[in-house]
């Protein structure tokens, strides 16, 4: 989550600073709070950091950022320059209402006592959301005056905490926005993007693992055009605000996954197991099966009514996947992907293969017969369906892929298909990837802790997510 905190009393910042890395560290199991770098921060005998220092130290540590502006000038002028951009550049914001020092009378017409009110009206123009902006003031009994401007504006009343007693509620405050899965896939989305951005100086079509896995030479993509895509993927996000709103991820989805068109090589023979795939020798571990998942959430959402409605988890979970399958890169997770996987429940415990095996055979024969039943309402008089008819039992006599099955019941069931899709596609992952393992049939290695790999890291995130009972495919 990135904050910008707007306190022109050092005193009160470092009190503020301290509040919130207490909150992460009970969030995140964490000890930053004993750190000697943090802890020199409050040594008497040395200057407390800059703004710049702090927020390096913020996201050096942990997947949050702290953007301090000690003055009413300095927070003005950042949100002139970013005007319309400042929601992509803070999550949350807390400002005091008094900022009298430092501020230079002479220079602005607002007052100082109520210099914090004016950035408020400031941010709400920017189209920055009431609901995350709080002010944390000595003067939250003063403001009533305050509250009568802003109904006359025709503005959102703001919220007030005041300093002196409410340091919990502040807490409170800061907790519901960390928690707030919608906030924390923004987040990761938008730095996500940017981080690819700037990865694309100096590289080359080869690098693209997208191009890879192209039909043929038209499909491949361009540098220019990719850069284009990564800049447009952040204006199609819904707006910032605290209600969920139906279908709101599907303009960013569609076009997210509209690169996956025809990027998966098909596989001639019906007898070719997933470690010959055409793909099976790229050392990056997984783009055996992404492709394909990728092609068929792509279909499905471009065809049907699946993933339309999609839920933060599998919005997370596509844009992972199509994020690696854009450029080649290290197997360590990226900051932006550490954050779009805190969406998921805590990693807790050892995925342990017996328990593996027993969803995989559930699944199977729930979906297979579903499958089936999909194939029976497909017209075989029609000559235009009878390869689609040979294809899809090939499909379900060999198993070599398990998203190819879901693939079969998501697109040609009689029922209504658009509940499951999500699940199918994470499910596929697990499975496929098991099924292709070379690792003795192990979906993740017993030292797994110790490799920092990304796509181990999702995995184990997907079993905690998917692995309650209540929540297999029925």
């Amino acid at each position: 989550m990135n904050i910008a905190w707007i306190e022109d009393d050092l005193s009160h910042i470092k009190k503020g600073v301290k509040l919130y890395v207490e909150l992460l560290d009970r969030k995140n199991n964490t000890k930053l709070i004993k750190e000697n770098e943090f802890r020199e921060f409050y040594n008497p005998n040395k200057e407390f950091p800059h703004s710049k220092s702090l927020k390096e130290w913020f996201e050096k540590n942990s997947l949050s950022s702290l953007n301090w502006f000690e003055t009413y000038a300095s927070m003005k002028e950042r949100i002139d320059d970013l005007a319309k951009r400042c929601v992509n550049e803070w999550d949350v914001v807390i400002i005091d209402l008094n900022l009298v020092n430092f501020f230079d009378q002479k220079k602005y017409a607002v007052k100082a006592e109520v210099a914090g009110f004016a950035l408020y009206v400031q941010l709400l123009r920017s189209g920055f959301p009431c609901d995350n902006i709080v002010f944390f003031t000595a003067n939250a009994n003063d403001t009533d005056a305050l509250n009568v401007i802003a109904k006359e504006l025709g503005i959102p009343t703001p919220q007030y905490l005041a300093k002196e007693s409410e340091d919990e509620l502040l807490t409170a405050w800061l907790s519901k926005h960390l928690e707030n899965k919608e906030l924390i896939l923004r987040r990761g989305i938008l730095d996500g993007c940017s981080h690819l951005l700037s990865q694309l100086q100096g590289k080359s079509m080869n690098e693209f693992r997208i191009n890879d896995c192209a039909y043929d030479e038209d499909g491949k993509i361009e540098i220019e055009a990719l850069s284009n895509w990564l800049q447009i993927w952040p204006k199609l996000l819904p707006e910032l605000s605290g209600a969920r709103v139906s279908n709101s991820y599907s303009p960013f989805v569609l076009t997210l996954l509209s690169l996956w068109d025809k990027k998966a090589k098909k596989i001639e023979s019906s007898n070719t197991s997933m470690a010959q795939s055409p793909l099976a020798k790229d050392k990056d571990r997984g783009f055996t099966v992404i492709p394909y998942l990728l092609t068929h959430a792509r279909n499905w959402s471009a065809h049907g009514k699946a993933l339309h409605d999609a839920s933060p988890e599998i919005v997370s979970f596509m844009f992972l996947l199509a994020g690696r399958g854009l450029i080649k890169r290290q197997p360590e997770p990226d900051r932006h992907e550490k954050i779009l996987l805190s969406i998921f429940p805590n990693q807790v415990g050892y995925v342990k293969e017996a328990d593996l095996n027993s969803k995989r055979k559930k699944l199977y024969e729930t979906v297979e017969p579903l499958a089936k039943e999909a194939l029976s309402n497909i017209d075989p008089s029609n000559e235009r369906n009878k390869k689609k008819i040979d294809a899809l039992r090939k499909c379900i006599e060999r198993k070599a892929f398990f998203n190819e099955l879901a693939n079969c019941y998501v697109n040609h069931s009689s029922k209504d298909a658009t509940e499951n899709p999500s699940k199918l596609l994470m499910w596929s992952l697990l499975i496929d990837l098991a099924n292709s393992s070379t690792n003795g049939g192990k979906l993740l290695p017993e030292n797994w802790r110790n490799n920092n790999d990304w796509l181990e890291q999702l995995c184990f995130s997907l079993f905690a997510y998917l692995s309650p009972p209540k929540e297999t495919v029925q």
